[in-house]
């Protein structure tokens, strides 16, 4: 009997395939093998200055909730983070994002109801998805040299997710 493998080995044998993926009925077969809720809502929106649109449709963490799995074991706050930048690489290598040295982000948050407070998503939603665009290699890094500006809305509907626009300022690669 073999020994199970580790998140880390999961997550890093996930990326693999993910890169050698070219085609998007192989990303589709990943998606089904490996059990992720995905849509893409139509093409990705390719506006003229480079803006492109990604739909992530999962809630995002709040603040509170990042703070709890934080407090309550680190592995648990690792694997969250890991879990958020495996659903945010699949989902732009599926809509062929390209990798932007500097850009503006927005962030549209869909929720099912008003029970939680607006600023507490946004933290948690910026949190993840910047480090998961950052470990899928659509942006160079998370920090002031990268990132032009954040803007967040949000707003009650279905599905709940997170739509993310990048809005390139000095250019995508």
């Amino acid at each position: 009997m073999s020994k199970p493998e580790t998140l880390d080995q999961r997550v890093a044998s996930w990326q693999e395939q993910l890169a050698s993926a070219k085609t998007f009925d192989e990303l589709e077969m990943l998606r089904a093998r490996w059990g992720l809720e995905l849509s893409l809502r139509g093409p990705p929106v390719g506006i003229d200055d480079g803006t492109r649109e990604l739909w992530l449709p999962r809630r995002a963490p709040n603040l509170n909730d990042l703070i709890r799995v934080k407090a309550g074991h680190n592995q648990a706050y690792n694997a969250l983070k890991k879990s958020w930048a495996v659903t945010v690489a699949v989902i732009a290598r599926a809509a062929m994002t390209p990798r932007f040295e500097r850009c503006s982000v927005h962030f549209e948050l869909v929720e099912p109801d008003q029970r939680r407070d607006p600023d507490n998503i946004a933290a948690g939603a910026a949190k993840l998805i910047l480090d998961g665009l950052v470990k899928a290699g659509v942006l160079e890094g998370d920090g002031w040299k990268h990132i032009n500006g954040l803007s967040f809305s949000w707003r009650v509907g279905t599905p709940a997710g997170v739509r993310v626009v990048l809005t390139p300022s000095g250019g995508a690669q």
